[in-house]
């Protein structure tokens, strides 16, 4: 089964490790999505509000990276699609 993963770096520093593949422990958050998850998502239309807002393209393919300065509009879209999406109780804890 083939899974996404969304990284969180919790740093600017982190950030900086991120970028040159040199990560130390709780250096970041991660979340796996399985395909049904990740389709869950997208059928609710967070991705399309994401992609809208911010100016980036999250998709099944592509992998996608938001500027620091959009993770606090990006965390709000994020929680208004948890609060009017309908999803499974597993999917729901991540929010």
């Amino acid at each position: 089964m083939r899974m996404k993963t969304i990284t969180v770096p919790i740093s600017a520093e982190a950030l900086a490790r991120l970028e040159t593949d040199s990560c130390v422990a709780g250096d970041v958050a991660e979340v796996s999505l399985t395909q049904a998850q990740f389709d869950e998502l997208w059928r609710c239309g967070l991705f399309q509000a994401l992609n809208s807002r911010l100016g980036v393209l999250i998709d099944e393919y592509e992998d996608a990276r938001l500027p620091a300065e959009s993770l606090s509009l990006a965390l709000g879209i994020v929680q208004e699609f948890a609060c009017k999406c309908d999803l499974e109780p597993e999917l729901r804890d991540y929010f």
